[in-house]
């Protein structure tokens, strides 16, 4: 059997050429996959409480968000200067001490290059619910 080559890393930074405006596609995953970690009123309001803290910070602008049992999506601008890696770092180690979240390692997050692309992964943060029967309609 061939062994399988080393995973790596990758590095979440925002280049300096990449504009300030620009939007980011985040999803944060609980370390237990398929068990319902995050739908329910107080991590929702823990959340909502850590995005709003960063915002009136001016470090992140969220448009859109959406808690999924085991993952959390959203679509947000960052302040370069402060950083998107510090930002959920933070984030997530602020809910884990309020909720007791485990969250997996690092993040996925994909930068929105188009208003076309944008919109795609508005749905999809939106619809998330539906496609997954959790909820009929949004």
């Amino acid at each position: 059997m061939t062994e399988l080559p080393d995973r790596k890393w990758l590095y979440h930074s925002i280049p300096n050429w990449v504009d300030m405006s620009d939007y980011w596609f985040v999803t944060i995953c609980c370390q237990v996959r398929g068990r319902n970690q995050l739908a329910n009123k107080n991590v929702y309001a823990t959340i909502r409480e850590a995005f709003l803290f960063y915002q009136n910070l001016g470090r992140i602008r969220v448009v859109v968000w959406t808690l999924m049992p085991d993952h959390l999506h959203f679509i947000a601008a960052f302040n370069h200067d402060f950083g998107m890696p510090l930002l959920i770092k933070n984030s997530k180690k602020y809910i884990t001490i309020k909720c007791g979240i485990r969250w997996q390692r690092g993040f996925f997050d994909h930068r929105l290059r188009s208003s076309k692309e944008f919109s795609e992964k508005y749905w999809y943060v939106l619809l998330n619910p539906v496609r997954a029967g959790l909820v009929k309609k949004i």
